[in-house]
């Protein structure tokens, strides 16, 4: 369609007292770039951690999480995000003044890659299929990396918020990250691409059977990797269920 999308990832847990700061700002953000911005939250890190914070009653970290905020770099401070894996002065971690600009920056440049999600999924059996189409925009030389996540928003559980004056023991979570079909640095399926050439990846898992599948989305992005460069060109959600 030539719309770009972008990705924002908040680095977030539920001991942050500022972190909801950052999940409100998020979803203001979603409601003014409606068709330009995905969202996953990864609750990953020291304010995270169950044993430092005994918060709620869920675990909501995950393995690809802890890697995510190692692989992207550990925030400064919080609320702390990443926009489409792309450094502003050489920070990949930004605060949440600087995310509208830098997503209204990145949504000035076409993708380089469309890419489309196909899902199907069993109620039933709880068996998610997902495929992933993509095609070239442009030339592109470098290693292609698709990543594929799942998340969970409705997520009612305890956190600590310093504007809310404490602890809320029914804070609702929204957009947590709660798998990856891909691994976390993503899976590699070109290592450039024509304008014009296709690609075409599947994935299948079983959705727990403790997480709300109808509150669900599927995220895709593909990201371009030259060296320590890992901008993500292009990206895409899906509701799990319809």
């Amino acid at each position: 369609s030539g719309n770009r999308v972008v990705l924002l990832e908040e680095f977030t847990g539920k001991g942050c007292t500022n972190c909801p700061k950052g999940s409100r700002e998020l979803e203001n953000l979603l409601t003014q770039f409606p068709n330009n911005l995905v969202a996953v939250s990864l609750h990953a890190g020291f304010f995270a951690d169950p044993i430092q914070f005994p918060v709620g009653v869920y675990d909501l970290r995950t393995d690809e999480g802890e890697y995510l905020i190692n692989y992207l770099s550990q925030p400064i401070g919080y609320p702390s995000g990443v926009v489409n894996r792309t450094p502003v002065s050489g920070d990949m971690q930004q605060g949440l003044n600087q995310w509208a600009s830098s997503i209204t920056s990145a949504i000035q440049v076409p993708p380089g890659i469309e890419i489309a999600i196909v899902r199907t999924y069993d109620v039933n059996t709880r068996q998610l299929v997902v495929t992933i189409n993509g095609i070239g925009k442009e030339d592109l030389s470098g290693e292609i990396r698709l990543s594929v996540m799942i998340t969970e928003s409705g997520i009612v559980d305890a956190q600590n918020d310093l504007e809310a004056g404490g602890i809320v023991d029914d804070y609702v979570h929204k957009h947590v990250l709660r798998d990856m079909l891909t691994p976390a640095a993503g899976a590699t399926v070109l290592n450039s691409i024509n304008t014009g050439q296709t690609f075409s990846e599947t994935y299948s898992t079983t959705i727990d059977a403790g997480w709300a599948a109808e509150h669900m989305e599927i995220i895709a992005f593909v990201s371009l990797v030259n060296g320590n460069d890992i901008p993500v060109v292009q990206a895409a959600s899906a509701h799990l269920m319809d």
